[in-house]
């Protein structure tokens, strides 16, 4: 430790969070930044055809095991039919459904006073490309999958908004803090 980490350590332990901080959100834009860019590329002629067809005529079929075509359709016809631009919609809309939820997250389970709007944002950023994890094993094109994991982080933002007081819909339902 330097003499100014020595002087005055909470000066010091604000500067390497501010650091750490720093590392964290350029590593999480340029993490976003790749899957973004990378979304021209590739198809799966099985699953993404299947998503494809169900999106673009979506009363073509009778039944169905799920309705997320009938969702995504609106969507799809929007941007043209662009797969390239369907995916980074897609991407655009995870990032922020999972970025909402981490700051909600943080802020109902620590005080609000202990993490600066860079920190708290820096720390969200990297918790949100957590959404991205099932990108291992599944396409970024928009499918029952990932209309799954954005439903289940909305309703997360709702259950913790709820929990933390935010959202207060009934008197004497129980806080966090």
């Amino acid at each position: 430790m330097s003499s100014t980490a020595t002087a005055n350590p909470t000066r010091f332990l604000e500067l390497e969070s501010l650091i750490a901080a720093a590392a964290i959100l350029v590593v999480s834009l340029a993490e976003f930044t790749l899957i973004f860019t990378t979304a021209k590329h590739g198809f799966d002629f099985t699953d993404e055809g299947y998503y494809l067809n169900w999106f673009s005529y979506p009363y073509l079929y009778k039944e169905s095991a799920s309705q997320f075509g009938f969702l995504y359709h609106p969507i799809f016809q929007a941007v043209g039919s662009d797969v390239c631009v369907f995916r980074r919609l897609n991407a655009l809309a995870i990032m922020l459904v999972a970025l909402t939820f981490s700051i909600t997250l943080i802020r109902t389970t620590h005080s609000s006073a202990a993490y600066s709007p860079f920190l708290l944002f820096s720390l969200a950023a990297g918790m949100a490309l957590s959404a991205f994890l099932q990108l291992q094993w599944l396409l970024l094109t928009p499918s029952y999958n990932w209309l799954n994991e954005t439903g289940i982080l909305i309703f997360l933002i709702g259950a913790l908004g709820l929990a933390s007081g935010v959202l207060r819909l009934l008197p004497g339902l129980p806080r966090l803090r």
